[in-house]
């Protein structure tokens, strides 16, 4: 009887340890201010990068230092994926752009992809999250 219940509970537990999912964590460098919200979109749909509105999943996270920041994200399936990031100073809950479409806030996009002239496509920023890669870096461009 106790060799059936080990047997069991070593089943159970090796499943549950099998299950476990490495989070997602992602390093903002160059933040300048330590004052409002990083937010974070994830896509995970060529076609609706980058969209605010058509997002994944959303993510807000409070600055209260300058430098680097460490982010981990549990909820996300494995998959392939591409992030925008913005430094939301003001706290009003929006990438605030000039009057030609430039980002006046901080921002940053998976891959440190940089864009130039158009917003970026879904490849230029693509990135396969799984157990063997699941660490990320950006740094937050200021134009």
């Amino acid at each position: 009887m106790k060799s059936i219940f080990l047997i069991i509970f070593a089943t159970l537990f090796l499943s549950a340890s099998e299950a476990e999912q490495i989070p997602l964590s992602i390093t903002i460098t160059n933040i300048k201010s330590a004052t409002g919200n990083m937010r974070i979109g994830i896509y995970n749909v060529a076609e609706d990068f980058p969209k605010e509105e058509r997002t994944y999943k959303n993510k807000v996270y409070k600055i209260n230092k300058t430098g680097s920041i460490l982010i981990k994200i549990k909820d996300l399936p494995y998959g392939e994926y591409a992030i925008g990031f913005y430094h939301d100073e003001n706290k009003n809950g929006t990438l605030d752009k000039n009057f030609i479409g430039i980002p006046k806030e901080p921002f940053a996009l998976s891959n440190n992809f940089k864009p130039l002239f158009t917003a970026p496509d879904f490849d230029d920023c693509r990135f396969t999250y799984s157990a063997d890669n699941s660490k990320i870096s950006v740094e937050l461009l200021n134009y």
